[in-house]
């Protein structure tokens, strides 16, 4: 768990970063490092306004953080940070936004774009044989950045962050996989033309064919609802889910074990699991 955080530069993903991190429930106190000014240049892309023009970023990101009631505390820096000669004291975590390739020694996180990536880089240290300025090799926009930034913070509220540190690795979060997901399901939708034996059970048919295929490789598991609190779940042997009726009627005989929901939504297969995520109603 991480209650002080350091962001260093707050510039176009830093500042939306910053906002995320910020929004953790977890965050008590947030220090911003950046010696540089809110440009007109700066707004196409970055959380800043035109208000903010002339204005050192850090003043301009205390002000954007502060105008609703956040109970982080907003520690400012505008000094440039400098490897070797800067210090950062008291944090439990630094998180590099800079928009230059450093050498890094005393650097938690790296974060970056890269296309349509974000490029979260745990590794403790990275030397660089060529230093150079960042730079978009893809057009985004704020929208995309701003779900990069937020995306990120799924890894510090669920601790994955943490796991990623320990052992040096490097994660990448494609913007894109919530539309390529929704592109697959269009597509098997088109491909399908047999009625769903039971209308409870919604994009069951578009998924028969993935379930069959690993019933042939291996054993499998349908759960109801989360995986980790589970409302139900069934195993089944190789080869007990291979035909389409068989899977149709097992599926039908979990849900009436749960009356309490009208509707199930049937999930891609995960590894050797199928899940059917209940229509709750929460919002």
């Amino acid at each position: 768990m991480f209650n002080t955080i350091a962001i260093l530069g707050i510039g176009t993903l830093g500042g939306f970063v910053a906002d995320a991190v910020s929004r953790l429930e977890t965050t008590k106190n947030l220090m911003v490092v950046d010696h540089d000014i809110v440009e007109a240049k700066n707004l196409k892309n970055s959380i800043y306004e035109r208000s903010h023009i002339g204005n050192l970023k850090v003043d301009a990101i205390q002000e954007i953080l502060t105008r609703d009631d956040r109970s982080v505390k907003i520690t400012k820096v505008s000094e440039k940070f400098e490897e070797d000669t800067s210090v950062i004291l008291g944090c439990d975590l630094i998180i590099d936004c800079r928009d230059f390739v450093y050498d890094r020694y005393d650097i938690d996180v790296r974060m970056y774009m890269s296309a349509r990536n974000l490029i979260i880089d745990c590794r403790q240290t990275a030397e660089y044989k060529q230093k150079h300025e960042g730079k978009y090799i893809t057009r985004l926009s704020k929208s995309d950045l701003y779900f990069a930034a937020n995306a990120a913070m799924r890894l510090f509220s669920d601790g994955s962050i943490s796991r990623l540190m320990s052992r040096n690795l490097v994660h990448r979060i494609n913007l894109d996989h919530i539309s390529s997901e929704v592109n697959e399901v269009i597509s098997l939708s088109d491909a399908t033309e047999q009625e769903p034996e039971d209308n409870r059970l919604i994009n069951l048919v578009e998924y028969i064919p993935a379930i069959s295929e690993q019933s042939r490789l291996g054993d499998m598991k349908i759960c109801v609802g989360d995986p980790m609190t589970p409302l139900e779940i069934q195993e089944f042997k190789r080869g007990e889910l291979v035909d389409s009726e068989k899977i149709s009627e097992t599926m039908t005989q979990i849900i009436n074990n749960n009356l309490i929901y009208n509707y199930y939504i049937v999930a891609p297969v995960t590894g050797n699991m199928v899940e059917l995520i209940p229509e709750t109603g929460a919002a």
